[in-house]
C-alpha cells in the first residue's frame, strides 16, 4: 500500500462509511484536501470526507484517517 502517492485521477470506491448513503460510492478523484475526496461519479460531483470511511483506491484498501494531511505534504514524508 503507497499512502504517500498523488490521488488524483485515480479511481475511488467508498468500502465503508459512518456516512451509509456513501457505501458503495465510485467514482473519479478529482480534487483532493487535506481532509476531503472531491469525486466525480457517475450522477454527481460529490464531496467525501477522508476520516469517517474506508476507500478502495486502485488496487489498495485505505483507511481514510491515515491520509489526512496535505497532499503535498504528504508527499514530501
Amino acid at each position: 500500500m503507497k499512502l504517500k502517492r498523488e490521488y488524483i485521477g485515480d479511481t475511488l470506491e467508498v468500502l465503508s462509511s459512518s456516512n451509509t448513503s456513501l457505501e458503495g460510492r465510485s467514482g473519479r478523484i478529482i480534487d483532493e484536501t487535506q481532509h476531503t475526496f472531491r469525486v466525480d461519479t457517475p450522477d454527481a460531483r460529490i464531496t467525501i470526507l477522508k476520516k469517517p470511511c474506508v476507500f478502495r483506491i486502485g488496487n489498495d484498501t485505505i483507511k481514510g484517517n491515515s491520509i489526512t494531511t496535505k497532499p503535498h505534504k504528504r508527499l514530501k514524508l
